[in-house]
């Protein structure tokens, strides 16, 4: 029996280090598809040791400012769509596809990710540690910031949002990071 054609949505995600957070894979223009080890933009599901859904996207991390990173201080951080067809995002808000915040693509989860090269970007579900805005609430929003690269917002439960909501905080920050609730992308 046919299960029918297979869409880039639907394909199986190559992850050879077996997670998403420590996905670096080289762009190399000598390569076949210049490195990438799947069609760029696909979306992919995962669960965690608790059996939430997370959603990821693989991108092309390219920003054209360098941008330090740095685990636990801005990343798991948020990073904005770079061109139309959303497969390469950018750390800095105003080199998004308007310049303007409610471009937010995901979060990205490598700190160890080399300018220029594939990654995993985290759209939709639970994120236990996401660097979050000063002195975060539990029901807090997190917004898309331009103050500092990869660093959101914080919107006060119950306040005017000034952008679209890119997280919820499910408990008060620690220091600077906090469990959120993704809500880029519809699980």
């Amino acid at each position: 029996m046919s299960t029918g054609p297979t869409f880039p949505f639907q394909q199986t995600p190559e992850i050879f280090t077996g997670n998403p957070a420590t996905v670096n894979d080289s762009y190399d223009t000598t390569k076949p598809n210049n490195g990438a080890r799947m069609l760029p933009g696909t979306r992919f599901y995962q669960t965690d040791s608790s059996g939430r859904l997370l959603k990821y996207r693989y991108v092309r991390y390219n920003p054209t400012a360098a941008v330090t990173l740095t685990a636990n201080t801005n990343v798991p951080g948020v990073v904005y769509w770079k061109d139309n067809t959303f497969t390469i995002v950018t750390p800095t808000a105003s080199e998004g596809v308007s310049t303007k915040l409610n471009q937010a693509a995901g979060y990205l989860l490598n700190a160890s990710a080399t300018a220029g090269n594939y990654v995993c970007i985290q759209v939709a579900g639970y994120l236990s540690s996401a660097v979050v805005g000063g002195a975060t609430a539990i029901d807090d929003l997190q917004i898309a910031s331009t103050n500092t690269p990869l660093i959101t917002g914080r919107c006060v439960s119950g306040a005017y949002i000034s952008a679209r909501p890119v997280a919820v905080t499910l408990a008060a920050a620690v220091g600077i990071l906090a469990p959120v609730l993704i809500c880029i992308e519809d699980i």
